[in-house]
Protein backbone atom coordinates (compact mmCIF):
# COMPACT_ATOMS: atom_id res chain seq x y z
CA UNK A 1 0.00 0.00 0.00
CA UNK A 2 1.46 3.42 -0.70
CA UNK A 3 1.42 6.76 1.08
CA UNK A 4 -1.55 8.30 -0.61
CA UNK A 5 -3.39 4.90 0.24
CA UNK A 6 -2.77 4.72 3.07
CA UNK A 7 -3.39 8.32 4.09
CA UNK A 8 -6.91 7.48 2.31
CA UNK A 9 -7.57 4.62 4.60
CA UNK A 10 -7.16 7.02 7.53
CA UNK A 11 -9.39 9.16 6.88
CA UNK A 12 -11.96 6.63 6.55
CA UNK A 13 -15.42 6.78 7.84
CA UNK A 14 -15.36 5.28 11.21
CA UNK A 15 -12.32 7.18 12.10
CA UNK A 16 -14.12 10.69 11.30
CA UNK A 17 -16.34 12.23 14.46
CA UNK A 18 -19.88 12.18 13.89
CA UNK A 19 -21.94 15.83 13.90
CA UNK A 20 -25.17 14.85 12.71
CA UNK A 21 -27.43 12.27 13.96
CA UNK A 22 -30.97 11.14 13.14
CA UNK A 23 -34.03 11.75 15.31
CA UNK A 24 -33.98 8.43 17.15
CA UNK A 25 -30.25 8.60 17.78
CA UNK A 26 -30.64 12.24 19.30
CA UNK A 27 -33.45 10.96 21.47
CA UNK A 28 -30.33 8.11 22.63
CA UNK A 29 -27.84 10.53 22.86
CA UNK A 30 -29.72 12.71 25.12
CA UNK A 31 -31.24 9.41 26.80
CA UNK A 32 -35.14 9.34 26.45
CA UNK A 33 -37.56 7.96 23.89
CA UNK A 34 -38.41 9.64 20.86
CA UNK A 35 -41.91 10.36 22.01
CA UNK A 36 -40.35 12.79 24.82
CA UNK A 37 -37.46 14.09 22.46
CA UNK A 38 -39.88 15.52 19.87
CA UNK A 39 -41.98 17.20 22.94
CA UNK A 40 -38.92 18.57 24.24
CA UNK A 41 -38.00 20.06 20.89
CA UNK A 42 -41.51 21.04 20.52
CA UNK A 43 -41.38 23.22 23.48
CA UNK A 44 -37.88 24.32 22.46
CA UNK A 45 -35.84 22.45 25.17
CA UNK A 46 -34.01 20.56 22.58
CA UNK A 47 -32.75 22.18 19.58
CA UNK A 48 -34.77 21.71 15.84
CA UNK A 49 -33.08 19.68 13.55
CA UNK A 50 -30.83 21.00 10.90
CA UNK A 51 -31.82 19.51 7.05
CA UNK A 52 -29.91 18.27 4.74
CA UNK A 53 -31.68 17.82 1.51
CA UNK A 54 -34.76 15.85 2.71
CA UNK A 55 -33.26 14.42 5.92
CA UNK A 56 -33.29 15.63 9.21
CA UNK A 57 -30.22 15.68 11.25
CA UNK A 58 -29.43 16.59 14.93
CA UNK A 59 -26.14 18.48 15.73
CA UNK A 60 -24.41 16.57 18.18
CA UNK A 61 -22.62 19.77 20.46
CA UNK A 62 -26.12 21.69 20.04
CA UNK A 63 -27.62 18.65 21.83
CA UNK A 64 -25.06 18.50 24.59
CA UNK A 65 -25.58 22.46 24.93
CA UNK A 66 -29.06 21.87 25.47
CA UNK A 67 -28.53 18.89 27.55
CA UNK A 68 -26.81 20.60 29.64
CA UNK A 69 -28.75 23.90 30.09
CA UNK A 70 -31.47 21.50 31.39
CA UNK A 71 -32.20 22.34 34.86
CA UNK A 72 -31.33 20.16 37.53
CA UNK A 73 -34.05 18.13 39.94
CA UNK A 74 -34.78 20.28 42.76
CA UNK A 75 -33.40 23.88 41.14
CA UNK A 76 -35.07 26.49 40.81
CA UNK A 77 -35.14 29.25 37.96
CA UNK A 78 -37.36 31.36 40.11
CA UNK A 79 -34.50 33.17 41.95
CA UNK A 80 -33.23 34.31 38.67
CA UNK A 81 -36.54 35.29 36.82
CA UNK A 82 -36.51 33.08 34.24
CA UNK A 83 -38.67 30.58 33.31
CA UNK A 84 -38.14 27.01 32.23
CA UNK A 85 -38.60 25.92 28.70
CA UNK A 86 -38.74 22.30 30.03
CA UNK A 87 -42.39 21.76 29.92
CA UNK A 88 -43.67 20.22 33.29
CA UNK A 89 -44.97 17.24 31.60
CA UNK A 90 -42.14 16.22 30.52
CA UNK A 91 -40.16 15.82 33.62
Amino acid sequence: MGIRSSALAELSAPSLPRIGYTRSEAAEIVGVGTDLFDRAVAAGAMPPPRQLGKRLLWDIDELVRAFRDLPHKGASNADDGESSSVDKDMV
